[in-house]
């Protein structure tokens, strides 16, 4: 195969590429959001946001309910119905960029493995739940290699969610995670608000 030599891009071009690429992947979102996707410094990704808008090939717009401008690409397309079920990792990017996460959801989201266990609210490695296009729950997981079993040791839903439909897809949901982990059994705890509903579906 032929093997080319090819020069790298000039610093604003390719971060202008890269905006680009982090707008057409969140449809609509903030100088912030933009910036944070692939870590580009906000005061350097302002004036590329800019030059985009003046090329034509992003536009500003309004979200309602969001305090500060955004930037829309031209190719997003608003689904009729979003349909779709998922543990999110936290490093997702859903759920990465928490100031973004908080503002579309209204789901405040915290990493607690570096916090002390008695300080923490949710647990040590807790996954969001994702159904539809909402962010539904949260769920303290482990692997329990030594006794084949995924363990949910806190389910909690968020407020406003139906508790039964929440447990009935999460409860297939953590089935399907176990499986792909190779778990027999999946235990759920006693912690959470959740955590009674999901028992009794799994009963």
């Amino acid at each position: 195969a032929e093997t080319r030599t090819v020069a790298s891009p000039p610093e604003d071009e390719a971060q202008r590429a890269l905006l680009l690429t982090a707008a057409r992947c969140h449809g609509v979102g903030t100088a912030a959001d933009l910036a944070d996707y692939f870590r580009i410094r906000p005061a350097e990704a302002h004036p590329r946001l800019e030059e985009l808008v003046a090329d034509g090939r992003l536009s500003r717009c309004t979200v309602e309910g969001w305090s500060v401008p955004a930037y829309r690409h031209p190719g997003v397309v608003i689904p009729k119905q979003v349909e779709g079920r998922a543990l999110l990792s936290p490093f997702d990017p859903v759920v990465w960029f928490r100031p973004r996460a908080e503002r579309l959801f209204g789901f405040r989201y915290r990493v607690e493995i570096y916090v002390p266990a008695g300080k923490r609210e949710f647990g040590y490695y807790v996954l969001p739940f994702l159904l539809g296009d909402r962010l539904v729950a949260r769920v303290d997981l482990k692997a329990d290699r030594a006794g084949d079993r995924l363990l949910a040791r806190g389910v909690f839903v968020e407020s406003g969610e139906d508790r039964e439909e929440v447990a009935g897809e999460l409860s297939s949901e953590l089935d399907r995670l176990a499986s792909f982990l190779d778990l027999n059994e999946v235990v759920v705890g006693r912690r959470g608000n959740l955590a009674k509903t999901l028992r009794a579906v799994r009963a």
